[in-house]
């Protein structure tokens, strides 16, 4: 079945699973756009060297690095990685990482997002076994920074009260969008809809973890509008990363 326009997968990392799918290599990403019909792909990564490699292989292949706010080193690529533009955004994983996402220390990922006009995702919701990736902590950076574009991504993951909490904080706060990679119940991407609107609910699939096509059924079988569905698969994602931000570096 075709999909209705262009389609995004704004959450994919380049990684192998052992016995699993291989997604490391410039030619599995190639492939994997091929093979699951997709349009752009979005790969989220620690590692900028790879991501380099990848965006440089592909105008279809955009990065977003994945930063410890507490490593400088980290910081500093981050900066470099925006500066050069082959980063389309940023990712923090305060399960992971073992840091509250409005630690003072994170504050200067969402300056340098500020100053870009990049967004950032940050994991919601389990498993990470961590308070940290809990929409009620999260919010508290949501508020402080207004002026960024945050994701939640995986909207809460599997636990229907991270789903109403994620719906909750993005019903109460106009800069934050709703992946649905993860969360496994297509009535709740219906659901998302009606609460925030299609413009703030984005198609990823957090591959090779979860499979794109299964995680885009979702959004099939969840009574959409054509454009509806359009936009969650890849019209929101492109806004959102792809198009060029007006940058305070470029004034």
């Amino acid at each position: 079945m075709s999909e209705p326009g262009r389609v995004v997968d704004a959450h994919v990392y380049p990684i192998d699973i052992d016995g699993g799918p291989q997604l490391s290599a410039v030619a599995a990403v190639a492939e994997f756009l091929t093979a699951e019909r997709l349009d752009d792909v979005v790969l989220v990564s620690r590692d900028l060297e790879l991501l380099r490699t990848h965006v440089a292989a592909s105008p279809r292949v955009h990065g977003m690095l994945w930063v410890d706010p507490r490593r400088s080193a980290d910081l500093e690529s981050a900066e470099l990685a925006l500066d050069e533009r082959s980063v389309v955004g940023l990712k923090l994983h305060p399960g992971l990482d073992g840091i509250h996402p409005d630690d003072p220390a994170t504050h200067a990922v969402y300056d340098l997002a500020s100053r870009y006009g990049v967004p950032v995702a940050i994991h919601c919701g389990t498993p990470s076994g961590s308070p940290f990736t809990l929409p009620w902590a999260i919010e508290r950076a949501v508020v402080r920074y207004p002026t960024v574009r945050f994701v939640l991504a995986h909207m809460g993951y599997c636990v229907f009260e991270f789903h109403e909490a994620a719906m909750q904080l993005a019903e109460r706060r106009e800069n934050v969008w709703l992946d649905i990679s993860g969360m496994p119940h297509n009535w709740r991407v219906r659901e998302a809809v009606d609460r925030v609107g299609a413009e703030r609910v984005i198609y990823g699939s957090a591959a090779p973890w979860h499979h794109p096509r299964l995680e885009r059924e979702k959004v099939r079988r969840s009574d959409l509008t054509p454009e509806e569905a359009r936009r969650i698969l890849g019209e929101n994602a492109a806004e959102l990363f792809l198009e060029s931000p007006t940058r305070e570096a470029d004034r």
